[in-house]
């Protein structure tokens, strides 16, 4: 199984995330940027851990969408996802959500699953964990919208305090079938990524192919 991992070249390509990778039986696979389009349907999954604001780049992730190949976006990753229309997945990957800093105004910044929240590529061997994370930023999304999110269960992760406190600040969402996460928060310790990875792993090995479908939701602009 090989994961693609995308990320901006820097002196600090968190080695940290491929070994986490590899700890859940899977293959990781550094991507440059001129390679990201030609190279990724050669992987069962998709990694993304930067911005990347490219049109060809976002065909690409919704070809492997349509798929159903996990893709997952972690801190700036997340603003790949949303720019590329794969969350939350509405008609014709319109972009209509969007982030903003977070501050927990706590010494720590953590996130834990809602109790609801949707079986998926992601959350399949996940119980209500608790973890700690670098907060960076939330999402923002239009009430009617948010209804049909939280109806779905795709409001994954929220902050929460450190006993475990829900907060209404929304720090992951997925697409309606359960392949797509954005996580918009970053990992300082990659272990705790670990149910993450160990679930995708486990989507692939079942063999699951979804049949992507968009959710009900088109963005109206009244004059």
């Amino acid at each position: 199984m090989r994961i693609a991992i995308l990320q901006v070249p820097t002196p600090n390509c968190e080695p940290e995330i491929a070994l986490a990778i590899e700890k859940a039986g899977m293959q990781p696979v550094r991507l440059s940027e001129p390679k990201m389009v030609t190279q990724l349907s050669g992987c069962d999954g998709t990694l993304i851990l930067d911005y990347f604001n490219d049109s060809l780049f976002f065909e690409a992730l919704q070809e492997q969408n349509l798929l159903g190949k996990p893709i997952l976006g972690l801190g700036e990753g997340a603003r790949t996802l949303i720019s590329a229309g794969l969350v939350p997945g509405v008609e014709d990957n319109l972009e209509c959500v969007s982030l903003s800093p977070y501050a927990s105004g706590q010494e720590a910044s953590y996130v834990r699953l809602v109790e609801d929240y949707q079986y998926n590529a992601f959350t399949r061997l996940t119980s209500l964990r608790i973890l700690k994370v670098e907060a960076t930023n939330q999402f923002h999304i239009p009430d009617a919208l948010l209804k049909e999110i939280q109806i779905n269960g795709l409001d994954l992760y929220h902050y929460c305090l450190a006993d475990g406190t829900i907060q209404h600040n929304i720090a992951a969402i997925a697409n309606k079938v359960g392949n797509v996460m954005a996580l918009a928060a970053c990992f300082k310790q990659p272990q705790h990524l670990d149910i993450l990875f160990r679930s995708i792993c486990d989507y692939i090995a079942s063999g699951h192919k979804q049949s992507v479908t968009p959710l009900f939701y088109l963005p109206r602009f009244l004059k």
